[in-house]
């Protein structure tokens, strides 16, 4: 089997793909979309994916493939979901609805007309994850002259990375899985000038009020993937002046956050300083250089 199999929590047969460190990729960015989303796994193999989805989040999902052990793996899950069990054409995919996250993981290679195939997986998704393998990875993979244009065409959409992984072939190389949505962007950490622990002590009560706990003190710097512009702030008053912060969550557990845009720092869109109960250098071993993915609520988006 291509993917691991996946049963009531477990794994019960190994694939020849690697998928739990894909899965915290993805499990990272629905931290931040709650309970009971909408799920179109698309080309899913095995189900894989949206079987651990609809285990740990109540997911709603629908598993599109045509690989005749679908069916029976999904029925064996107590968390299943509905199975198309057939390939979607590009005119079939433009009759989808809008589900909260789309997924197709080295598919699209797969499908004739491609591009629309794209096209209508991005509408349909709130959030996708898409996921193609690498222009260079032509042995043993089907339709490998797509490969190149494919992959330009959405590194021109702007996604945020959130990993790369191995290739399954021999010699072929990482394939980056790749998120569209308003509300994910990947940080790189950095270290600060240490302004903000220096002087939390002095906004503490109030800004702790604002998160509804006790916060670290001291923040996390993030270089951001692409500019995230942010509306609908939470104030908060300091002596240094207005401190804007906005919710969020960081990480595969979804750890809640506050970002603080601080009254002196420059506004800018491409930089991040968040605050959590937790020192998250720590709590996910970074150091600088390091990433991580984080997601902003959506009230705080204006494309949302």
């Amino acid at each position: 089997m291509y993917q691991d199999i996946f049963v009531n929590g477990e794994v019960v047969e190994k694939g020849v793909r690697e998928c739990s460190l894909r899965y915290e990729a993805v499990r990272a960015v629905c931290a931040g979309l709650g309970k009971g989303f909408t799920v179109l796994d698309f080309g899913c193999n095995a189900g894989y994916f949206g079987l651990r989805l609809a285990r740990e989040f109540g997911a709603r999902v629908v598993f599109v493939d045509d690989d005749p052990a679908l069916p029976e793996i999904v029925a064996r899950n107590e968390f299943g979901g509905l199975v198309v069990r057939q390939r979607l054409t590009a005119k079939e995919l433009a009759a989808l609805p809008v589900f909260d996250l789309v997924m197709a993981f080295s598919v699209l290679h797969h499908v004739d007309d491609w591009q629309r195939a794209a096209q209508e997986l991005l509408r349909a998704g709130r959030c996708a994850i898409i996921e193609t393998p690498e222009p260079t990875e032509t042995a043993l993979v089907a339709n490998p002259t797509v490969l190149g244009p494919m992959h330009a065409w959405f590194m021109e959409r702007g996604p945020s990375i959130l990993m790369k992984s191995a290739s399954w072939l021999p010699n072929g190389g990482t394939r980056p899985l790749m998120c569209f949505s308003p509300l994910v962007r990947v940080g790189t950490v950095f270290k600060g000038g240490g302004w903000t622990t220096k002087q939390f002590p002095d906004y503490q009560t109030e800004i702790e009020a604002a998160f509804g706990g006790t916060l670290f003190p001291g923040s996390l710097n993030l270089i951001l993937d692409r500019p995230l512009v942010l509306v609908n702030p939470i104030h908060v008053s300091s002596k240094y002046g207005d401190i804007r912060v906005f919710r969020g969550t960081v990480g595969a557990e979804g750890l809640p956050y506050l970002l603080a845009k601080m009254p002196e720092a420059e506004d800018n869109p491409g930089l991040a300083e968040l605050f959590a109960a937790e020192k998250l250098r720590d709590k996910y071993a970074l150091s600088d250089g390091s990433s991580v993915v984080l997601t902003v609520g959506k009230d705080h988006v204006l494309a949302c």
